[in-house]
Formats: C-alpha cells, sequence, structure tokens
C-alpha cells in the first residue's frame, strides 16, 4: 500500500489519504478469490482467474481516518490443505494513523469480548491444569484482555469504513 508492505505504517495530518494498494497472491492450491479488508470488513474483492493460482487486487482510492488495511484470498478444500477445510491466508496489516487518531471499532472490539468468552468456557470444560490456582490464573489474564475490550466497545470509535472508491485513480 504506497509502498509499504504488510506491519507498515502511513501517517498524515489533514485531508484524505490517497491510497493505492497493490496485491498478488500464488498458490500450489487453486484458490478463488483475494479481498481487500478495511477495520475487518471486506471492501474490494478480485477473482481469480485461469488455472486459479495467481490472483492480482489493484484498487485505487481514498483514506478520511485511522484505519488498518490487509489482503487476504480465500478458496476451496484440497487435499494438499490436510489441517483445513478450505484455503485462507491473511496478510499482517498496513496501518493508517489520521492525527494520531487511535484505530478503534467497536463491532470489531465486541467480537473480541466475545471470542474470550468462548475461550474463558472452553478453559472451564476442557483445560486441565494441575491446581484449580492455574486455572484461574489462566481465567484472570483472560479477563483481564476481555476488559480492555469492554472499554473499547464503550469508548470512541473512529469511522468505521473511513474509504472512498471512485475518487481517485493513477
Amino acid at each position: 500500500v504506497n509502498g509499504e508492505g504488510p506491519g507498515g505504517e502511513l501517517k498524515w495530518e489533514q485531508g484524505v489519504l490517497k491510497v493505492k494498494v497493490e496485491a498478488e497472491a500464488t498458490s500450489h492450491v487453486p484458490m478463488d478469490s483475494i479481498e481487500l479488508v478495511v477495520n475487518g470488513l471486506a471492501v474490494a474483492t478480485q477473482k481469480a482467474k485461469k488455472d486459479k493460482k495467481e490472483v492480482l487486487l489493484s484498487k485505487s482510492f481514498e483514506i478520511s481516518d485511522s484505519c488498518w488495511m490487509a489482503v487476504r484470498v480465500r478458496g476451496a478444500a484440497h487435499r494438499l490443505l490436510p489441517n483445513d477445510t478450505a484455503l485462507y491466508a491473511h496478510t499482517s496489516p498496513v496501518y493508517f494513523t489520521f492525527k494520531d487518531r487511535p484505530i478503534r471499532s467497536r463491532r470489531a472490539a465486541q467480537y473480541f469480548v466475545n471470542q474470550i468468552e468462548k475461550l474463558i468456557e472452553r478453559v472451564h470444560k476442557r483445560g486441565q491444569f494441575s491446581q484449580e490456582s492455574e486455572k484461574k490464573k489462566v481465567v484472570d489474564l483472560f479477563r483481564k484482555g476481555q476488559n480492555i475490550y469492554r472499554e473499547m466497545v464503550e469508548g470512541p470509535e473512529t469511522e468505521n469504513l473511513p474509504v472512498r472508491f471512485g475518487y481517485y485513480s493513477r
């Protein structure tokens, strides 16, 4: 994204940021599509062509607030994927920071509150610990993380999808 790879960060102080995403995926296993993901939501999809072993995505647009962006590929089950029921790969994000505003999404924070609750339930049902105090330490640590996400659910939110297509092209 604008020359930054996964894990990169771009900052700007005013107006909108013009963004150019170039993504390519290659695989021995056929892929169905590549998606551009912004703050957890797919905003653009490109279907794989030909033998489905390579897929390209190129998008230009503007962003108006702090967010993260990544790409992921999806595909059907394949005999070379023995541990999964489908092909799936996801990059680390590129982070965009507008005026030092943190990236916040209530929807995403609530998702993690719910997922951590499921993990706690799993610890209670299937966790094997030598002492009950060890189990309590694990649950307390999960609750600590869960409370951070609960604060995000209640706190301010950056614009959910700060992406505007059709305003910029190279």
